[in-house]
């Protein structure tokens, strides 16, 4: 009997340290052709097993197990807002919480790492002086960056027409175990951390 215990244990723990330690992916994607827009934003996890894509342009998303469609659904909310009534408290925002909320935002963003950066765009103003002048000053600013393996941004410059058309991938890949020490630390410099044990103590 108690085999079933130190079983189900195990069990825990290792779906525990495959949530921790499995990478997920974000994915901006934006495409711009004869007038038609495309926008999406995509979220895969377990090593691209299970799939959140959400259409920004149609507003819808869908749910994807080893790229296959299970299920789709609208974002947009047909029903009425219901007013809540009741006291909930309010969170007090103060000055002093700048500080530790723009450090944590920092930390997140330097744990994500850039995976891909496509940049392929037609565009024109319809007047070649204009192109040109816009044009030679994107260049200095963005081709640099094609030194880098999983970089890669081209811009066409259209003299005789008013375009911009072209497409857009930017990949980005984090785990969770990363989110936790910037979590427990603006908690502790917020002053949450203390409530969060108690409340925790209280429960067990």
């Amino acid at each position: 009997m108690v085999l079933y215990p130190l079983l189900f244990l195990f069990v825990v723990g290792f779906l525990l340290v495959i949530f921790l330690f499995a990478p997920f992916r974000i994915r901006f994607l934006a495409e711009s052709k004869d007038l038609e827009i495309r926008g999406e934003v995509d979220l895969t996890l377990l090593w691209d097993a299970v799939g959140f894509r959400f259409n920004l342009v149609e507003g819808f998303f869908g749910v994807y197990f080893f790229r296959f469609c299970i299920f789709e659904g609208s974002m947009v909310s047909k029903g009425k807002k219901v007013k809540r009534r009741g006291g909930r408290k309010k969170f007090s925002f103060r000055l002093e919480y700048l500080v530790p909320f723009f450090r944590f935002v920092h930390s997140l963003f330097r744990s994500f790492s850039v995976e891909r950066f496509y940049l392929n765009l037609r565009f024109g103003l319809g007047d070649a002086y204009d192109t040109g002048i816009v044009c030679g000053s994107m260049y200095p600013l963005l081709y640099p960056f094609n030194v880098f393996r999983n970089v890669r941004v081209r811009i066409i410059p259209v003299f005789d027409a008013r375009v911009v058309e072209g497409r857009f991938d930017f990949c980005v890949g984090n785990r969770v175990f990363r989110f936790i020490s910037p979590v427990f630390r603006l908690l502790s410099e917020l002053g949450l951390k203390e409530r969060l044990v108690g409340r925790v103590k209280n429960v067990f």
